[in-house]
């Protein structure tokens, strides 16, 4: 599997946690953090696939 595919699952799976903690009314700090983890990724996928 290549770098790519795995920052697409990874993110997914992130995105898919973040609605969970949305959901459960989560601290905020959390909800943040996992946003900046989220958004550091997307902008790694987006340097890989420009890249291509």
């Amino acid at each position: 599997m290549s770098r790519v595919d795995e920052l697409k699952l990874e993110i997914e799976r992130l995105r898919n946690k973040l609605g969970r903690y949305l959901e459960q009314n989560e601290d905020y700090d959390k909800i943040f953090s996992l946003n900046i983890t989220i958004d550091k990724l997307i902008v790694e996928y987006h340097r890989l696939t420009i890249g291509r």
